[in-house]
């Protein structure tokens, strides 16, 4: 848009046109001439070279994008926990530390926003109705020409205030149901997902399927306190991938939201080695920390290498069974520089199925005692120290022991719950906490 502005230069042209005209000299004739040029160009700029009119009372397209984005709850990408989650797409003209930085990073990531060519949003400048309506209707999954948008698509280029903004807002999130939303997103490939669903629209109950099919109110129910996180996983005859789709509907006094309709997609292979990542450096005062993982296991849980100037910590030891690799040959040929010992996160099989491998080689393995029983019982998974020769060589750990890497302390907690065996280790200094299943 190009914006006249309104000054009183305008009969300063006229007397410049007239000069030129009376034959001065001619350098007096050229500086008249580069005046008028000048004036010319301010008299006619666009509309993001200053502020207009407008900018006093109308919003931007970051505000409306913000808004939008904090009604519906969606967090940032740094706002929650997926060690899967595609690294994040980036505007060439925002920050996250921008005002409303992260809400545009969101909605450019769940596909809320599209950018230009160069990657920008211009979130500063002025949104249009029609550009307002666009988002709206997107994001509320409504026909542009939806009649609660009837206010904004009739003038689609007027600038929006405010006022207009929240009256069309408030119309539609009380008329219209919300479609439904879920976590993790739908563009990464994982060996599992941990499915949450949830709407904005308060009252409301969420019905959802996982076969494909139209949910109805006859659907099953989902609610975070009764379904929780839903748990999806490929079993061994599932392998190596498989799709797993949710439809799902929000219903309020008898009105429904649009389906909406969620894919994931799983990947776990058949066989796998052992993997591992430095991801903090050893200094005098911090310890090394290695992530440990194996692809193929069915949980995917993490161990870690914690290692200090003097000594090393292996915290959990994964699900692989232990004839079928050996995590303590791994850890010695790839990552330990420091004689060390194995602490079990808690009695798992998806945490302590190398334990054995370790014991046999003479290292010490600490596990707490209110979780020895389960370790030599086999369940979900073999049992881990089946005799008790192997049993008698456990040692306990619990709340108040402290380990001394060199240079480095960890402090034991134990936090009973999801087993009750639980403990975690913790670094003060350097902000460190090592846990399983209990974060």
């Amino acid at each position: 848009m190009i914006a006249k502005r309104n000054f009183t230069g305008w009969q300063a042209v006229e007397g410049l046109l007239n000069c030129a005209r009376t034959g001065l000299r001619r350098k007096t004739m050229l500086f008249s001439v580069l005046v008028l040029l000048g004036l010319v160009a301010l008299a006619y700029l666009p509309s993001y070279a200053g502020p207009l009119e407008q900018s006093a009372t109308g919003m931007t397209r970051g505000e409306v994008v913000a808004k939008v984005v904090d009604y519906f709850g969606w967090p940032h990408q740094s706002e929650y926990n997926d060690i899967w989650k595609v690294p994040a797409k980036k505007l060439s003209d925002v920050k996250t530390a921008d005002k409303y930085g992260k809400q545009l990073e969101t909605a450019y990531e769940i596909g809320l926003i599209v950018p230009d060519a160069l990657a920008a949003f211009n979130p500063n400048n002025p949104i249009s109705r029609q550009d307002a309506a666009a988002i709206l209707a997107k994001a509320f999954m409504l026909p542009e020409k939806s009649d609660v948008l009837a206010s904004l698509t009739d003038k689609p280029n007027d600038p929006l205030t405010a006022a207009d903004f929240d009256a069309v807002f408030k119309k539609i999130t009380s008329t219209v149901v919300a479609p439904v939303q879920a976590l993790p997103l739908t563009n990464a490939v994982a060996p599992r997902r941990y499915v949450k669903l949830w709407t904005p629209t308060e009252g409301t109950t969420i019905f959802y399927t996982t076969d494909g099919s139209t949910p109805t109110t006859s659907s099953k129910i989902y609610t975070i306190a009764s379904t929780g996180h839903v748990n999806e996983m490929l079993s061994d005859a599932q392998l190596p991938e498989r799709d797993v789709v949710y439809k799902a509907i929000a219903v309020k006094g008898g009105v429904s939201s649009p389906v909406q309709t969620f894919k994931w997609r799983l990947y776990r292979p058949k066989t796998a080695e052992f993997a591992s990542k430095l991801i903090q450096a050893k200094t005098a005062t911090a310890p090394a920390v290695y992530e440990l993982w194996a692809d193929a296991e069915s949980v995917r849980a993490m161990a870690w290498y914690i290692e200090g100037q003097d000594k090393g910590i292996l915290f959990d030891a994964l699900q692989t069974p232990p004839e079928q690799a050996n995590l303590k040959d791994y850890i010695d040929k790839n990552i330990a520089k420091k004689p060390y010992i194995v602490i079990i996160g808690h009695e798992h099989g998806d945490h302590d199925a190398q334990a054995p491998n370790f014991l046999k080689a003479g290292i010490d393995v600490y596990a707490n005692k209110r979780g020895w029983s389960t370790l030599g019982v086999a369940g979900t998974f073999p049992a881990v120290f089946a005799t008790t020769a192997d049993q008698a060589k456990i040692k306990n750990v619990d709340e108040g022991d402290v380990f001394q890497l060199g240079g480095v302390t960890l402090n034991v907690y134990a936090l009973p719950g999801h087993a009750n065996g639980n403990v975690l280790l913790h670094d003060p200094v350097n902000g460190l906490l090592f846990a399983s299943d209990i974060m």
